[in-house]
């Protein structure tokens, strides 16, 4: 192999072929000769505060509604009852990971391959099909020769081995449709056989992962499963419709997402109104109810609801996501209705009441790190597919030479010339996007795959804006395979029985939007993200980045008042506990089984949280860590100067928000700091005079001259002057005891001084959390300030109070107040 920078290779027919560098690494194909898609998902698509019409942009909601209206006098000309058009289709939006099946052991994540990810889905897919044909349904039949015995093997066959001896999927569907829901096959037998025609076809199957072990969404899963929300036609480069992916689902007892259509515009409006109706406190049985009721009143005019054998309350929970709202060109309504008679049939005869497979509890059983329990997955799957090499190879024409394919398209087959104009457009766009290439062993032998990753969601729109009509989708989950022996077979296969044979355009080209629900959205967006900013910045901040999170989403006011209570008792709970975004839903648990139970949540948290102001002065740096070691026992804010002690600091620390205060003074720094904080917080000061006494400033100034001695005496003298509410005085051997009482059983003098200092803090007056008011009046001449200022306090006050309680009324007037009035 040549580590020349650009290699170039010459066919006999004179064609230049594309050519990847190899960049040193001998694992990397010389030259490029065919390129096959591997795996897709649907293009991006937005949440509709994303969406909706802001500056002139596009607002999908209006667009659905608009198609469904024009659909609607159409269908008044067309003597064709049965025809649905366009409809509104709204499935409800899982909370997982996304998961890609290209058939066989070929499983991809969003941007990744070969990890825990695709071998959870691997192995919950595969006990999906044990589940849905358990094998003692298993019964012989035959079909165009075909027969599977008791073992689950098929018989005439020269090749026992799996890898030469595929079963063919038109056999078993035969079978299949004979035998219905009698039971033919056991698990094994039928995954190998659904994989056959996910194969021949060229699908790619989407499914969401949803598991307590794969990141925490929301809630945690009452059970581990994957749901269908999408195929993939890659030969068509287009994606099945909703009646497509739903039989074929059928067809395979594969668990398909609950589905509603609404094919007129006012059924549509419906949702949509349910949606800005109870986006707040909508919950999935809850959504369901609701969807269910909105087809029951519209039935007359083709509204349907097709089940899915996982409800989304009995596997996932009641914390939905939200739901996902597209148009789609609809199938007839007969046809829908034979799908939604069909699933009840699904449901009835695989219950969700049927146990299913927990991963969890294999999970618990493998102790161990990620590559452990990924390499006992691969034992358990038998899965000889792994990644070899994996290099990332950026985005750069370095690295891609797509000049010399791009002059020759019309010498390559039409996939391959697709995908090198595709990754020619990325790379001359100049666009955040990585190629990684992963050299993978399977069964069948070596394949070169390349995993197209978006690094931010604004590639896609810079690629939409100078895309071509005719050029290929960005898609997600974006794979395509190189020089591959095992190419896609191009023989006509029988289509669907609900099976398009046009292409219904591009991807990007269906309306779709996400709803979310607040429910969700507050347990991942404020509680999971907001978790580092409560860690590193403290409750208040906590409290400010919750309360412009929900101004954001337009959430109500009386909502919002509802909320800060939950947040602001959240986040002293949080504060006390050691737990990461991977745990975070098994404290928040626990933290709402209180909260329900205990409308006083919050005042339990405030009567134990320490609000007081503590100075500690020494001289000796051991005094430093001392303090450092009582703020941590008194969950407190720390200063290790008092160059840093303000009244702002202060304020902070005593605010509603804050949790008192700690400050290390070192006592030649002098007491200015600290007097400066009296005339407020007199009071409130708790001062510790640590190692201060005449002896211990003897010993600490030993071997010191005279002027410093004089110097040190002169501090302590201006710090005893200094008239603050409580002063405790501790000689330095008290360090001593400390340690000594930490290192065995006994710590009384210790637990004594923190008794004291909670005492202390628990008898301040407590603040009010209750967001207030401040209003600014401008200098302008002649508005009436002057006037306002003059009114009598009390009886502002008496009007404050009537309609407010526990309510402080302040006027300043600034022409009467010397500095920073308006602190």
């Amino acid at each position: 192999m040549s580590n020349e920078h650009h290699n170039k290779n010459e066919n006999d027919d004179g064609r230049n072929e594309y050519e990847l560098i190899n960049c040193n690494k001998s694992t990397l194909p010389d030259v490029i000769t065919s390129m096959e898609l591997e795996a897709i998902f649907y293009p991006k698509f937005e949440n509709e505060s994303q969406s909706s019409a802001k500056d002139g942009s596009r607002c999908i909601r209006s667009e659905i509604l608009h198609a469904l209206e024009e659909q609607q006098n159409i269908d008044e000309d067309d003597d064709n009852e049965d025809s649905l058009g366009i409809a509104l289709e709204v499935s409800l939006k899982h909370s997982g990971s996304l998961v890609l099946w290209s058939g066989s052991d070929r499983y991809y994540a969003k941007n990744s391959m070969d990890n825990l990810f695709t071998l959870t889905g691997e192995l919950l897919l595969r006990k999906h099909f044990e589940r849905v044909y358990p094998e003692e349904e298993e019964k012989e039949f035959s079909s165009d020769g075909f027969i599977v015995n008791d073992s689950g093997e098929g018989e005439n066959s020269s090749d026992s081995s799996e890898s030469g001896n595929k079963r063919k999927y038109s056999q078993v569907s035969s079978a299949l449709d004979k035998a219905a829901f009698s039971g033919v096959c056991k698990g094994d037998t039928m995954y190998g056989a659904c994989s056959d025609e996910v194969e021949e076809r060229g699908y790619c199957l989407s499914f969401e992962c949803v598991t307590s072990v794969l990141g925490q969404h929301g809630d945690v899963p009452l059970r581990d499963f994957l749901i269908l929300t999408a195929i993939a036609d890659m030969k068509r480069e287009t994606f099945l419709s909703t009646a497509e992916v739903i039989a074929f689902a059928q067809k395979w007892r594969l668990p398909h997402n609950d589905v509603w259509i609404f094919p007129t515009k006012i059924s549509a409006e419906s949702v949509f109104l349910f949606y800005d109706n109870n986006r707040e406190i909508a919950t999935a049985s809850h959504a369901v109810k609701k969807l269910n009721e909105i087809v029951d009143d519209h039935k007359s005019f083709g509204c349907c609801c097709i089940k899915s054998m996982y409800p989304h309350v009995d596997f996932q929970g009641e914390i939905l996501e939200g739901i996902v709202v597209r148009l789609v060109h609809g199938s007839s309504s007969k046809e829908m209705n034979r799908l939604s008679e069909e699933a009840k049939i699904i449901s009835t005869r695989i219950p969700p009441s049927l146990p299913s497979f927990s991963i969890r509890e294999l999970f618990d059983c493998i102790k161990g790190n990620s590559p452990k329990i990924s390499s006992t997955l691969r034992t358990l799957l038998r899965n000889e597919r792994k990644v070899l090499t994996e290099h990332d190879l950026g985005a750069s024409h370095e690295f891609l030479s797509l000049n010399v394919l791009h002059n020759r398209l019309d010498k390559l087959d039409r996939e391959t010339s697709r995908l090198a104009t595709f990754i020619k457009a990325v790379l001359d766009m100049n666009l955040h996007v990585e190629f990684k290439h992963h050299c993978v062993k399977s069964h069948d032998g070596n394949d070169d795959i390349f995993i197209v990753h978006a690094k931010s969601d604004a590639v896609f729109p810079k690629y939409y804006q100078q895309k071509k009509p005719d050029d290929m989708d960005f898609f997600r989950g974006f794979s395509f395979r190189v020089n591959s022996t095992r190419r896609r077979r191009t023989k006509e296969i029988m289509p669907l029985p609900c099976q398009k044979t046009e292409s219904e355009g591009s991807a990007k080209d269906v309306l779709m939007i996400k709803l979310k629900f607040l429910p969700y959205m507050v347990r991942t967006f404020i509680i999971r993200n907001g978790l580092s900013t409560l860690r590193r910045q403290g409750v208040e901040h906590f409290q400010m980045f919750a309360s412009n999170m929900m101004r954001k989403w337009n959430i109500t006011p009386l909502v919002q008042k509802k909320w800060s209570n939950y947040f602001h008792s959240w986040a002293y709970y949080a504060s006390k506990k050691q737990f990461g975004t991977n745990d975070y839903l098994d404290y928040l648990s626990e933290f709402e089984s209180k909260y329900d139970q205990n409308s006083c949540f919050e005042q339990a948290f405030e009567s134990d949280k320490f609000r007081a102001l503590v100075l500690v002065v020494g001289e000796d740096s051991s005094c430093c860590e001392f303090a450092s070691e009582l703020a941590s026992d008194l969950d407190s804010f720390f200063l290790k100067t008092s160059k840093k002690l303000n009244p702002d600091v202060a304020a902070r620390a005593r605010s509603a928000f804050g949790k008192g205060l700690v400050c290390f003074c070192k006592l030649t720094d002098g007491v200015g700091k600290a007097r400066r904080l009296l005339p407020k917080y007199k009071d409130q000061i708790f001062t510790i005079f640590m190692g201060c006494s005449d002896n211990d400033i003897l010993q600490i100034c030993e071997g010191k001259t005279q002027k410093v001695k004089k110097q040190v005496r002169g501090m302590l003298n201006s710090w005893r002057k200094a008239d603050f509410a409580r002063i405790c005085a501790l000689p330095l051997s008290f360090l001593e005891v400390i340690k000594a009482e930490k290192g065995g059983s006994n710590n009384c003098k210790f637990s004594s001084l923190l008794e004291n200092l909670r005492d202390f803090s628990k008898n301040l007056p407590n603040h009010s959390n209750i967001p207030g008011v401040f209003v600014f009046f401008p200098v302008i001449p002649g508005t009436g300030k002057s006037t306002l200022c003059v009114i009598p306090q009390e009886k502002m006050q008496f009007v404050i109070t009537k309609s407010t309680q526990r309510r402080s009324f302040i006027t300043i007037c600034s022409d009467l107040t010397r500095g920073k009035y308006y602190t």
